[in-house]
């Protein structure tokens, strides 16, 4: 299976799935060294695969088993540019603790 995303001349779509983590009065964010800003943890959806299960793959893989999914709570299209491209992003965002 593919991450889906579509990369046009100009643009570049993406269909994402992230998980909002609360603890302690506290959510979890995530950030990459060589970037300035900060993300949700999660990631793209491959060909094929509900948002759900991929949300549960990227947590997996992001930050283990320590976790309990709960309910699909947002759906958000963003606009951006990162690195000098335009892109056009989906996603579908879970609660979960």
């Amino acid at each position: 299976m593919k991450d889906i995303t579509i990369d046009f001349d100009n643009c570049v779509i993406n269909i994402r799935v992230g998980a909002i983590i609360r603890r302690n009065n506290s959510v979890l964010l995530c950030k990459t060294i060589n970037d300035s800003f900060w993300f949700l943890p999660g990631g793209r959806v491959k060909t094929m695969e509900s948002s759900k299960s991929a949300i549960i793959r990227e947590l997996s893989e992001e930050i283990g088993e320590n976790y309990t999914l709960k309910d699909c709570c947002i759906f958000s299209e963003n606009f951006f540019i990162l690195k000098n491209r335009k892109f056009h992003e989906y996603c579908t965002y879970y609660n979960a603790i």
